[in-house]
């Protein structure tokens, strides 16, 4: 297992054994089960999102590994962040709780801000992202991007690459998306675990980042999954991110 640093975000290579990846490659590129919810828009597109009970036993297994108390130990150790809870620990028909997600030829995902809060007490402060395809040329795209803390301009990339899984620190300024996808002979699949800590204790996750010296401050405040939009014309959209940079200055954490 290999782990490199970028800023906010970590990846870690060969994250599963070699056995254990092939069984999960193989059942996530013969799924033939029907999408949940598919997105087709200028924002997000090519996109199909699979429900939990649909999804093959490898992906529930890798669910089961990223929400298990020993590797949620190991990304507290890792991050600092104690008291942090998986996804699977909530209750929902909630879009993010559903794990499995693929993504096609031409596909892609705009700069984003994911949802603040589980409920109203649990704020989501951490994510997974799995690379579980087991071929990829790097001309196919498909990198997780991430963004200023405005959502606008580009400032750091990871690839896809099969077997390695992405933890980033979700603030409500951690802007992200994926890079368009060009001529990919396999699907983009992924799997996808948020992790949340209670909002009492957010006060500690900014001192600890005060007191180590760093230049970041992680802020937060309540919102819906926000996008960039697309073009002035997207008036729903453009009313969700004016509603999301109102509340930026009104109602922080």
């Amino acid at each position: 297992m290999e782990c490199e640093t970028i800023s906010s975000y970590i990846y870690i290579d060969d994250f599963l054994d070699d056995d254990s990846f092939q069984i999960l490659a193989k059942a996530a590129k013969e799924a033939d089960i029907k999408p949940a919810v598919t997105f087709n828009s200028e924002i997000q597109s090519g996109k199909d999102i699979f429900s939990n009970e649909d999804s093959p036993k490898a992906i529930q297994d890798t669910v089961d590994i990223l929400s298990h108390p020993k590797f949620v130990q190991q990304l507290s150790t890792l991050t600092g962040i104690d008291n942090i809870r998986p996804l699977t620990e909530f209750k929902s028909d909630f879009l993010p709780f559903k794990y499995f997600h693929q993504m096609s030829d031409g596909g892609h995902l705009g700069s984003h801000v994911d949802h603040s809060t589980v409920g109203v007490d649990n704020v989501h402060v951490l994510n997974c992202i799995f690379y579980i395809t087991d071929k990829w040329d790097s001309d196919w795209g498909g990198d997780s991007l991430f963004f200023s803390k405005f959502g606008f301009k580009e400032k750091a990339r990871v690839a896809y690459k099969p077997n390695r899984l992405v933890i980033f620190l979700h603030t409500s300024q951690s802007f992200h998306g994926v890079s368009k996808l060009r001529g990919n002979r396999y699907k983009r699949s992924t799997i996808y675990m948020d992790y949340n800590l209670d909002k009492n204790k957010l006060k500690n996750l900014k001192n600890q980042a005060r007191n180590n010296g760093s230049k970041f401050t992680p802020k937060f405040w309540m919102h819906q999954t926000t996008f960039i939009p697309g073009s002035f014309k997207s008036f729903h959209r453009l009313k969700v991110y004016l509603k999301y940079l109102v509340k930026r200055v009104l109602r922080t954490y």
